[in-house]
């Protein structure tokens, strides 16, 4: 007789994929499983790591545009502080060495220049001669560094003088020497230089921190009162002691008081 095949040893014997080849199966698809992680931990890393690079380059670039922003905010206070330190020196040593003011001289063609043009000798910068004169009697008296001028008188009307007839204030306008009260304050008239206009508020604010009071409407260095292309609203703005810390778009007028 024949004796009949068990099945189920038959079939566990045929059968490609038994329990040891499950476990095994399952060995390898947890080792993938294990790799897996470690790849996207890794990756997580990596990603904390470049995350961390960019947030530290963007930091470095924004300190490094305010630092250059600060120093030509500097600059620019210490360009408007030489001007005017120069030019009170100047003012003083005309005055120790010819007892008189420049521009308003009236022998300047007999002691500095023959070429110059006298003023009346009242002691004021009170006539489009003398406003003209005054810079050219400080040059030629080797007070200022030779810089060639216009011979041309500058109307005693308010108003900015042309680089050509006026030292710069490297904003594109002249500084003007004049008889007059033209700050936001001043009571009474005197010789004064006009910082002319453009002039950005935080840079004359800075400014007169440094060499007065620091406020726009006492001391010595002041905000100008409105005239032809500076109104009375800017003004308001450039004496406004929370504007020039937020708009540093206003631009301002102003004046320093000589004698």
């Amino acid at each position: 007789s024949v004796t009949p095949k068990d099945s189920t040893a038959s079939n566990a014997s045929t059968s490609p994929s038994g329990p040891s080849q499950d476990i095994q199966d399952a060995a390898i698809f947890q080792e993938e499983i294990t790799q897996n992680e470690e790849t996207i931990r890794s990756d997580s890393r990596l990603g904390l790591i470049d995350g961390f690079v960019l947030l530290a380059l963007i930091t470095l670039a924004h300190h490094g545009f305010t630092l250059s922003q600060g120093l030509i905010e500097t600059a620019k206070i210490d360009f408007l502080e030489e001007r005017v330190i120069t030019v009170r020196q100047a003012w003083r040593a005309f005055d120790e060495q010819f007892h008189a003011v420049p521009g308003d001289f009236a022998y300047a063609s007999v002691y500095i220049d023959s070429d110059l043009k006298n003023g009346n000798g009242n002691g004021r910068i009170d006539t489009d001669v003398e406003q003209g004169q005054a810079w050219a009697h400080l040059i030629d008296a080797g007070l200022l560094k030779p810089i060639q001028f216009e011979s041309k008188p500058v109307s005693m009307k308010p108003g900015a003088c042309q680089i050509t007839r006026c030292l710069n204030n490297s904003w594109g306008d002249g500084m003007v020497l004049r008889y007059d009260r033209y700050g936001i304050h001043t009571l009474m008239e005197s010789n004064q230089l006009l910082l002319g206009t453009n002039i950005p508020a935080d840079t004359l604010w800075g400014l007169d921190r440094r060499l007065d009071d620091g406020l726009p409407h006492s001391g010595n260095i002041q905000i100008s009162k409105p005239f032809p292309g500076f109104t009375a609203q800017d003004m308001n703005h450039c004496s406004n002691q929370k504007a020039p810390a937020h708009d540093t778009q206003i631009r301002c007028a102003g004046i320093v008081l000589l004698n």
